[in-house]
């Protein structure tokens, strides 16, 4: 799937809090990031990285890069997750089913790994006293709107950027009050 002829991936947050039972919370909101030249499959473009990565690390040395600072807005190479669904909805898609099919994507992928998860945490943890994990999954969408697992990222990045403060400002002290962290946003 493109939008505006652009490839583009979710970053979406999952937080572990507990191993064995497997505790898992899934955060509502997160990020679009979209590739900033228009996709291409001829053969001389298959090595243009502005065209085939969404990595935001990739896209903002590109100086056609537009930072969107209007977070509910269709503008600019990264929207909030949930500015997605809004234009998800206004081209006709049924976006909860879509959200349903990651989430499942989402916890299927971490299921695979359990058994190492709670071997590692046997082996390292001290305690499982307010002990949990964030995770950065990065999803695909393809033109019959099915998700693939592009990544799972053990130690995702959080960006500085307006749009990402805005999703990940509350998705950390929704993380931390989760935890039992009480975050109350008071310096």
């Amino acid at each position: 799937m493109l939008i505006n002829g652009l490839k583009f991936d979710l970053r979406l947050y999952v937080v572990m809090t507990n191993v064995d039972p497997i505790k898992l919370y899934i955060y509502e909101d997160g990020l679009v990031r979209f590739a900033t030249r228009p996709y291409s499959a001829n053969e001389e473009d298959l090595n243009d990285k502005f065209i085939h990565l969404t990595n935001y690390s990739v896209n903002k040395d590109n100086q056609d890069f537009e930072h969107n600072e209007a977070p509910g807005e269709f503008v600019g190479h990264k929207w909030s997750l949930k500015t997605f669904w809004k234009y998800m909805e206004s081209q006709g898609h049924d976006w909860p089913r879509i959200w349903t099919r990651i989430k499942n994507t989402m916890v299927k992928t971490i299921m695979c790994g359990h058994a190492d998860i709670i071997q590692v945490f046997n082996k390292e943890a001290v305690s499982d006293y307010s002990c949990y994990k964030l995770f950065g999954v990065d999803i695909f969408l393809d033109d019959n709107l099915k998700p693939w697992l592009l990544e799972l990222n053990n130690f995702p990045s959080l960006e500085n950027a307006s749009l990402d403060r805005f999703v990940n400002e509350p998705m950390i002290a929704e993380m931390f009050n989760i935890a039992g962290f009480h975050f109350t946003g008071k310096p």
